[in-house]
């Protein structure tokens, strides 16, 4: 009777982190690197494992999130602040360092290799590949002044534009998709989205690729654009 307590215990807590994590899974996705991926042929990166390519158990160099890449330097990007609502108090020119958007662009740069990394584990990683795909959507590269806005305060831009929703509403619109919302961050790379600011994973989920694009939700009817946004 114990025994089948304890597996309907386990059983229990594998349900609950699904549902507060959702479905999607990052097996097998763009963000999948390992020598069993899809970019395996892409990207001949030669570790079997996924997480190591952004994360490691020990000996990180980002505490928080166990983050085991080599982020490039905030200064060497160029943000978009040609929108009006974007003023010169609101859009930094570049992202600071402590953004959480450079773990991403430490893949997105078009410039650091993927297998930029701290620990490896033992794995011989492949160095002399970066992110791109045939359409080049995988390269962003380190101007970024023709992609959406990052890296800025959202509730002080929505204090001069009547256009965007107020934080709490856009944060909570996609409560219901998919256990899905949009997070909005703290100013710092210590974790952490009880903050203010509009980054890449604002809009999309590093681990879950379940609406394409690994978008927060699906984009049908510009629904995600929309949950900030008033048209």
């Amino acid at each position: 009777m114990k025994k089948h307590i304890i597996v309907l215990a386990a059983a229990a807590l594998a349900a609950g982190a699904t549902a507060a994590y959702g479905l999607g899974s990052i097996v097998g996705t763009a963000h999948d690197l390992s020598g069993a991926g899809v970019n395996s042929s892409r990207y001949s990166l030669g570790a079997d494992e996924i997480c190591i390519y952004c994360h490691t158990p020990h000996n990180p160099v980002q505490a928080i999130p166990l983050w085991n890449r080599n982020n490039p330097s905030g200064a060497g990007f160029t943000l978009y602040k040609t929108s009006p609502t974007l003023t010169a108090a609101t859009q930094a020119s570049a992202f600071a360092d402590s953004s959480v958007s450079l773990f991403c662009m430490s893949c997105h740069d078009g410039v650091t290799k993927l297998g930029n990394i701290k620990n490896s584990m033992g794995h011989t990683m492949t160095t002399n590949n970066v992110a791109i795909s045939p359409d080049r959507g995988d390269q962003l590269g380190v101007n970024l002044s023709a992609s959406h806005p990052v890296g800025f305060d959202y509730d002080t831009a929505q204090s001069t534009d009547a256009t965007l929703h107020p934080r709490a509403a856009a944060a909570v619109s996609l409560g219901t998709v998919s256990g899905g919302s949009y997070p909005f961050f703290n100013s710092g790379l210590t974790g952490g989205t009880s903050g203010t600011m509009m980054e890449c994973a604002s809009c999309h989920k590093v681990h879950d690729d379940e609406f394409g694009k690994f978008l927060r939700r699906d984009n049908k009817n510009s629904a995600l654009c929309l949950a900030c946004h008033k048209k």
